[in-house]
């Protein structure tokens, strides 16, 4: 395990590793089923892998511990504790206190533990991709704590 993604740790490494020198992804990671993601969107010539180490490249150049603390208005971060997304599965929170040192009257964090990326609450048992593919409604606790810290931070 590493944050919420659940694939080999040193798999998921190396390929940012790799990715970062612009080399192709070793045998083991492409035998690897958990990094399918990044087999699929990485490794090959097609205009589809282009874009997706572009990204992620662009992605992987910005600290956005720092970014967030840069930012002078309210900030609201919301984050889903299912989110495999993200590398780290406590990202939310380490946005929340980069941004809090520098600015704690107006920071908040609204955590929702069992919601995954779009904020949807994911079966038990569901893979990530599955989750993600979910045709539901956004859970509404989300939506809620958005009109609560906006009205807070209207006052």
């Amino acid at each position: 395990m590493f944050g919420a993604f659940k694939v080999n740790a040193a798999n998921y490494i190396r390929a940012f590793e790799l990715l970062r020198a612009g080399e192709p992804l070793t045998s083991e990671i492409r035998a690897d089923p958990t990094m399918e993601f990044f087999v699929k969107n990485w490794d090959s010539d097609s205009r589809q892998a282009q874009e997706g180490r572009r990204y992620m490249l662009d992605y992987d150049a910005v600290d956005p511990r720092a970014e967030i603390a840069r930012v002078p208005c309210p900030v609201l971060i919301v984050q889903g504790g299912m989110d495999e997304s993200g590398v780290h599965a406590d990202n939310g929170e380490m946005l929340y206190q980069a941004r809090r040192v520098v600015h704690p009257e107006t920071t908040r964090l609204a955590f929702f533990p069992d919601l995954q990326h779009f904020y949807k609450r994911v079966p038990p048992g569901m893979n990530a991709q599955m989750s993600m593919a979910m045709d539901s409604e956004t859970d509404t606790r989300v939506s809620e704590a958005i009109s609560a810290w906006l009205n807070e931070s209207r006052k």
